[in-house]
């Protein structure tokens, strides 16, 4: 990998390269970062916020808002609805053990793609994508996120889902891509051509196969 190759990892691949002693990849399981979700919490309202830049022209070109404290851009979200750490590691470690009885066994949830991203080439906004057990992959910059889930409220499309299920999986990551040396490291939170269900998941693993070594690696040339 770090010689220019490409890694591509599917569900419990990619979750056994996420683990905390992995040196191949910073994308971790929700469980072992549970300390730290405000962290990526804080991260995610970036990229948010990344997607919907307002300029102030007069305060680039003119002479500035002198005098003026700029603030950071308030939290309109309910505080029951964002991740916390609040607590101690114990207690988050209870919580999230007990939420875990509750993963679904196999649901259709929505994932959004960053049209911007090589990974999500030919494809629309969103996609669904199949998930199915305990665990959830979380990520955050300098790591490439080009399919994240949606929110709670937008979360699922069919199967059973318990609420405890759809606070864990919201705005968590589906598809990462991370460089490591030459190469990089693509991982998949569930297999994208299970049973073949989805063209368009087929048409995503098909962009990190082919497309991925020569968008997101630096080969070296032969002379």
């Amino acid at each position: 990998v770090e010689d220019g190759g490409t890694l591509i990892a599917l569900g419990q691949a990619s979750y056994s390269i996420a683990r905390n002693d992995s040196e191949l990849s910073s994308v971790r399981r929700r469980r072992d970062v549970l300390e730290k979700l405000d962290i990526y919490q804080e991260d995610l309202e970036r990229e948010r916020q990344a997607d919907n830049i307002k300029i102030d022209f007069d305060d680039i070109w003119g002479e500035g808002k002198t005098g003026q404290v700029q603030k950071e851009p308030e939290d309109k979200e309910a505080p029951s609805k964002r991740s916390s750490s609040s607590g101690s590691p114990e207690k988050l470690k209870r919580l999230d053990e007990w939420q875990r009885i509750f993963s679904p066994s196999g649901v259709f949830v929505k994932a959004g793609i960053d049209q911007r991203h090589w990974l999500g080439s030919g494809l629309g906004k969103f996609v669904p994508v199949v998930i199915s057990g305990s665990s959830v992959m979380m990520s955050m910059h300098p790591t490439q996120t080009p399919v994240r889930l949606a929110d709670e409220e937008n979360l699922r499309l069919s199967g059973l889902m318990w609420p405890e299920a759809r606070k864990r999986l919201a705005n968590s990551s589906f598809a990462t891509v991370e460089r490591r040396g030459r190469g990089q490291v693509i991982l998949f939170a569930s297999n994208p051509t299970f049973r073949g269900w989805y063209p368009a998941l087929e048409r995503m693993f098909l962009n990190a196969v082919l497309l991925g070594p020569g968008m997101g690696t630096n080969q070296k040339t032969p002379w």
